[in-house]
């Protein structure tokens, strides 16, 4: 299996940001699994000299391998076309050695697997350094991602959701010394798109894990959500865990049989005007390489 050719990347924060007349850019280019699928172009990046510039050579058929690492049905190679083309569309890569994506199929509208494809990375946090990468704009706004950490989760077998519901917490953590994201359930479905179900497991998951910690507290009106990711990358994990053990032990109590059958899950019946998220905090802009 290709590692990863860098350590760390930045997204832009904006990403997942929509409104009534405009959809996100994590929606236009395919969901998680657009967003997988573009954290798995950089096992393939090439070296250009600047390390927030990329470039990808791979084909069709070596990615469809990737698609499988953490999403449980692997993407065909007609998926991971349409897939790149939405990314296309939605302004993230751009094909490089080809004009049209249609040159990647034959008369008969079979993807060819073993063409060599140019990528490049067109929607990244344009940034300006001094002893930190600050962001040049407020579009330049960006998450971090270790790959470390991020593989780490592959291995462990934590699907697509559930990465994005951790680069999302880690997008909502306020610059404070607490580093909080404070969101709910239906929150997280209209960022995402996704199912409670599907948000609930993935939350369990990444308890588990102690990549994220929840910590579920009754308020006047409704529940509320706090949750604390891991900053740092891999390093930091352990450390991370033994610092919310608590607070992971009390949310993963909610979902043994017996605590179930008394206590119910804090997801069901939650109205989205019920609750406030509370952040209101603008999303992280940069942290220190240390942090990453």
């Amino acid at each position: 299996m290709e590692k990863f050719a860098v350590s760390s990347i930045k997204i832009k924060s904006s990403w997942f940001d929509s409104n009534r007349k405009k959809k996100s850019v994590f929606k236009k280019m395919g969901k998680d699994e657009g967003l997988n699928l573009y954290l798995q172009l950089f096992r393939f990046r090439v070296h250009q000299g600047s390390k927030d510039e990329h470039y990808f050579i791979t084909s069709i058929g070596s990615l469809v391998k990737y698609t499988k690492v953490n999403i449980k049905t692997k993407l065909s190679k007609k998926d991971i076309h349409k897939l790149l083309k939405q990314m296309d569309h939605a302004g993230v890569i751009e094909l490089q050695n080809y004009k049209r994506w249609d040159t990647l199929l034959d008369e008969k509208g079979n993807v060819y697997d073993d063409k060599m494809i140019i990528l490049k990375a067109t929607d990244v946090p344009n940034v300006y350094n001094e002893d930190i990468d600050i962001p040049k704009t407020e579009d330049d706004y960006y998450i971090p991602v270790s790959f470390d950490l991020i593989n780490h989760m592959y291995e462990q077998d934590l699907t697509s959701k559930a990465v994005t519901i951790y680069l999302l917490v880690r997008k909502l953590s306020n610059s404070s010394a607490e580093r909080k994201a404070w969101i709910n359930i239906n929150t997280i479905k209209n960022w995402l798109g996704f199912g409670n179900d599907t948000i609930k497991d993935c939350l369990i998951d990444l308890n588990k894990l102690g990549v994220v910690a929840t910590n579920v507290r009754n308020k006047k009106g409704g529940i509320k959500f706090e949750h604390y990711a891991v900053f740092g990358g891999l390093k930091n994990l352990e450390q991370h865990k033994q610092d919310n053990l608590d607070v992971i032990s009390k949310f993963l109590k909610r979902y043994n049989e017996d605590t179930v059958s008394e206590d119910p899950l804090p997801f069901e019946e939650i109205e989205e005007t019920e609750i406030d998220d509370g952040w209101g905090i603008p999303p992280v802009g940069y942290r220190t390489e240390h942090e990453l």
